[in-house]
C-alpha cells in the first residue's frame, strides 16, 4: 500500500530552502533601501545648494546691494555658512530636513565661499557630505573657519 503526502525529510529540506532564500531576498532588500535613501539625502544636498541661488536672486530683487547675503556673497576673502534654523525663519525653508532613515532630523547647512553656494548635510546613521561610500561619517562643520550669516529681524546679518 502505497502512502500519500511527504515525509518529515522533504518537508524539512523544503522550509530550510525558503529560509535561505527569504535571508537572501531580505538582505538585498535592506541594502536596496538603503541606497535609495543615500541618493534622497544627496538629492536633498543639492537642493539646499539650489537653494543659494534662489535666495541669492530674492535679495538682489526686494534688498539690493545692502543685502548682507549678497554682501557675503560677493565675499571672496571670507566662507559664510548659514544654518537650517535661519533657512526656516527666513521663510526659505518650510520645515525640517526629514532623515530618509527615520529617526532624527537631518541638520544642514549652506555655505557661501568665492561667489559659489554649497549644501551641507547630515543624517545622522545614513549619509553625511563627503561620504564616499555607504559608512556613515558624522560630518564636521569647522564654523571657526567661516562667519555665520544669521537672520535677524526680516533681514540677514552677520
Amino acid at each position: 500500500m502505497k502512502k500519500k503526502g511527504f515525509t518529515l525529510i522533504e518537508i524539512l529540506a523544503v522550509v530550510a530552502v525558503m529560509g535561505i532564500l527569504s535571508t537572501i531576498v531580505g538582505v538585498s532588500v535592506v541594502k536596496i533601501k538603503k541606497k535609495a535613501n543615500i541618493k534622497e539625502a544627496k538629492e536633498m544636498e543639492k537642493q539646499i545648494t539650489n537653494l543659494g541661488e534662489e535666495i541669492l536672486a530674492h535679495e538682489k530683487i526686494s534688498v539690493g546691494k545692502s543685502s548682507k547675503f549678497i554682501q557675503a556673497y560677493n565675499d571672496e576673502e571670507n566662507k559664510y555658512y548659514i544654518n537650517i534654523e535661519d533657512l526656516k525663519n527666513s521663510n526659505y525653508l518650510d520645515s525640517d530636513i526629514k532623515n530618509p532613515a527615520g529617526g532624527t532630523n537631518c541638520t544642514a547647512y549652506l555655505v557661501i565661499e568665492d561667489k559659489e553656494f554649497k549644501g551641507l548635510i547630515d543624517c545622522p546613521n545614513l549619509y553625511a557630505t563627503g561620504q564616499t561610500d555607504n559608512t556613515y561619517t558624522t560630518l564636521n562643520i569647522d564654523s571657526t573657519s567661516m562667519s555665520r550669516l544669521f537672520w535677524n529681524s526680516n533681514k540677514w546679518d552677520y
